[in-house]
């Protein structure tokens, strides 16, 4: 799973937590994994004061704890995720483009209000000259000041389920038929996942939810999606060719269907 999906996944769920019982959890910011290489993560508004102008923008909340304020302060209900298919895919498939950052579709997070949403879409940006190796992006989230119909995502995690488990399962096996053992392997590690009664244990981003907020259930079907992206650039699942058309055909196919069942996947356990 990508970083800046994973921030998104922790700013919601956390983010919820906060809406939900009052109290800022010690293992959100900044101390959470998906912030640990962030130098900073501000929250911005863009807002249009005429017609043909173009937008301004303005830092409103200066880290994250300052931005779950603003939240309560605005009287937002819930927070849900957000993504949405590229309109156009002329240079490839979201699967081949979901490792790279702006690739694989639109991720925002929705911040759901008395009867309309507003939309936080994050930019990040690598900053070469850090002081800090590890901590060398500087991440924004910027909303536009109008109010938008809230989405209505609500899906079986069952049905999920059971269809992530039937894409895992058929792309373990073609890659072991094309010999591809080590990627195999990989898949047939998310499936275990599926079944792991402590889920996430041996993922990097094991704090993904807040103890005791998520269904052992819920926190499998998220960690074997986390743990069967393999969607990314050179060396990556993406970077295979194969020789025969015909396997090629099958490989797009159950690439385009796996990826499909990751996204159903974290939406389903964080849209609950």
């Amino acid at each position: 799973m990508t970083g800046t999906l994973a921030q998104l996944i922790v700013l919601a769920t956390y983010g919820n937590q906060f809406l939900r019982t009052g109290e800022i959890n010690t293992a959100f910011y900044p101390d959470n994994s998906t912030f640990l290489n962030s130098e900073s993560v501000d929250f911005r508004e863009m807002t249009k004061r005429f017609i043909l102008s173009g937008f301004s923008e303005k830092t409103i909340c200066r880290n994250p704890g300052e931005w779950l304020n603003l939240l309560k302060k605005e009287k937002t209900q819930k927070l849900h995720l957000f993504f949405r298919a590229s309109e156009d895919q002329s240079k490839g498939p979201d699967y081949k483009l979901a490792g790279f950052i702006g690739g694989g579709g639109n991720w925002m997070l929705e911040q759901i209000c008395d009867g309309y949403s507003y939309y936080w879409q994050a930019k990040w940006t690598y900053n070469n000259s850090s002081s800090e190796k590890d901590k060398r992006w500087i991440v924004s989230y910027a909303r536009f000041s109008q109010k938008i119909k809230s989405s209505n995502y609500n899906q079986s995690e069952e049905r999920i389920r059971d269809n992530f488990r039937v894409a895992l399962s058929d792309i373990s096996s073609f890659a072991s038929l094309q010999n591809f053992h080590g990627w195999s392997n990989t898949f047939q590690k998310a499936l275990y996942e599926l079944s792991n009664l402590s889920p996430g244990e041996n993922y990097y981003y094991k704090d993904l939810v807040p103890s005791g907020d998520f269904s052992v259930a819920s926190r499998q079907l998220l960690y074997s999606a986390a743990m069967a992206w393999v969607f990314g650039g050179m060396g990556s699942w993406n970077d295979i060719n194969l020789e025969k058309k015909e396997d090629e055909e099958r490989y797009d196919e159950l690439s385009a269907k796996l990826y499909q069942c990751i996204t159903e996947s974290v939406l389903a356990v964080v849209n609950v």
